[in-house]
């Protein structure tokens, strides 16, 4: 006889849930990252040692919000696919019981 395998759907439900409330933590601390930036954006003045910074901070901040947001959007995504799993694994396993 091959092995059981058996969920434990109350704990996949909260591990999940906990999932996207973590998630939806990171992109409220994205939003909050990004708007103190955005608020201190320009501090460094517009002489030639201002625009220095700026050309040299500007890129690497670009790539880091576009990395955070990629991230949300994926654990989001990740939420969202695991929320579905245990409720599939019962639908499989009443099918497979179907046919005995």
């Amino acid at each position: 006889m091959g092995d059981i395998t058996s969920v434990d759907m109350h704990a996949a439900d909260a591990a999940t849930k906990k999932l996207a409330d973590d998630t939806a933590e990171l992109s409220r601390a994205i939003g909050d990252v990004h708007q103190e930036l955005e608020e201190r954006s320009g501090c460094w003045g517009d002489d030639e040692t201002g625009e220095k910074f700026e050309g040299q901070y500007m890129k690497p901040y670009k790539e880091l919000m576009a990395s955070l947001h990629e991230l949300k959007d994926q654990l989001t995504l990740n939420a969202s696919d695991i929320r579905k799993v245990p409720g599939e694994f019962a639908a499989q396993d009443e099918e497979n019981a179907a046919g005995f």
